[in-house]
């Protein structure tokens, strides 16, 4: 009994922890779309960035939700 209610405990606590990372992740596509907006999207790396974190961002969501 004791075991299960550790499992289901760490399960939630690694849920929770997901959930946190995938809103981080949205800032920083916010964040990061707003910096090649503001340089005309003149800038390889800061494309090349914003696909990496919107990659991950929608791995992230397809695992989770």
């Amino acid at each position: 009994m004791l075991q299960r209610r550790s499992f289901l405990f760490s399960k939630a606590e690694k849920e929770e922890d997901e959930r946190k990372t995938v809103e981080l992740l949205k800032t920083a596509l916010e964040d990061v779309t707003a910096a090649c907006i503001l340089e005309g999207f003149q800038r390889q790396d800061h494309l090349m960035l914003v696909d990496a974190v919107l990659k991950e961002l929608g791995m992230r969501e397809i695992c989770c939700f």
